[in-house]
C-alpha cells in the first residue's frame, strides 16, 4: 500500500520548516565558533580608543592567512593566565628594537608617526615602565604590545612579549553601547 498524498505533503513541509529553523542556527554557531566572538572590555587600559564595558566583534580569522598590521588592536590569552583575555594594540614585531623614550615610542631607532601613537603621550610614564628604558629586541614568535591608557595598562612593558600561539583574533568593531558604535581604530 503506498502512503497517502497528504503524507507526502506533511513530511515535506515539516522538512522545510526544519530546515528554515535549524539552518540559521548552525550557520550562527559556526560563525561563532570559528569566524566572530564578541568580547567585553575590562577596565581603562585602552582608554579612550576602547572604554571598559564596551563590547566588540573580534575577527577570528584576520590573522589565519595574514599577519597583524602594527596598530592593530588584538584580543589574546594573558601569558601569565590563558583563562583571562585581553585587549592591546601591536607595536612591535619579531626582531624590532623597542624604546619608550621622551613619551614616544621608537622601533629600530625611529619614532612612530601613526596617530595612535602620537596622541597617547605617556608610554613610558606610570607605575610599569622604567626610566630610562633600554631598547629591547622583540623574542621570535612574539609581539611587543601596549595599551592606549599607558599609564594604567599592564602591558609587554610588565610581562614581556606577547607569543603569537596567544593571539585569538584582531578587535574590529564596538557594537554596544550604541553611542560608541564603530570600528576599532
Amino acid at each position: 500500500m503506498k502512503g497517502h498524498p497528504l503524507d507526502k505533503k506533511i513530511k515535506k513541509s515539516f522538512l522545510v520548516v526544519l530546515l528554515v529553523l535549524v539552518a540559521p542556527g548552525l550557520l550562527i554557531s559556526f560563525l561563532w565558533a570559528y569566524v566572530l566572538r564578541s568580547f567585553t572590555a575590562l577596565p581603562d587600559s585602552m582608554e579612550p580608543t576602547i572604554y571598559a564595558g564596551d563590547r566588540m566583534l573580534v575577527d577570528l580569522t584576520a590573522y589565519k592567512m595574514a599577519v597583524p598590521k602594527r596598530g592593530d588592536v588584538v584580543v589574546y590569552r594573558y601569558p601569565k593566565n590563558p583563562a583571562k583575555c585581553y585587549f592591546h594594540r601591536i607595536v612591535a614585531f619579531p626582531g624590532e628594537s623597542v624604546e619608550l623614550k621622551d613619551h614616544r615610542i621608537r622601533i629600530n631607532g625611529v619614532e612612530l608617526k601613526e596617530a595612535w601613537a602620537i596622541k597617547v603621550r605617556h608610554y613610558n610614564g606610570g607605575k610599569l615602565a622604567k626610566k630610562g628604558m633600554k631598547p629591547v629586541i622583540v623574542d621570535p614568535d612574539s609581539y611587543y604590545v601596549l595599551g592606549d591608557n599607558a599609564a594604567r595598562s599592564e602591558d609587554s612593558r610588565a610581562w614581556g612579549f606577547l607569543p603569537k600561539k596567544n593571539v585569538i583574533g584582531k578587535a574590529f568593531k564596538i557594537y554596544y553601547p550604541f553611542d560608541r558604535l564603530g570600528p576599532v581604530e
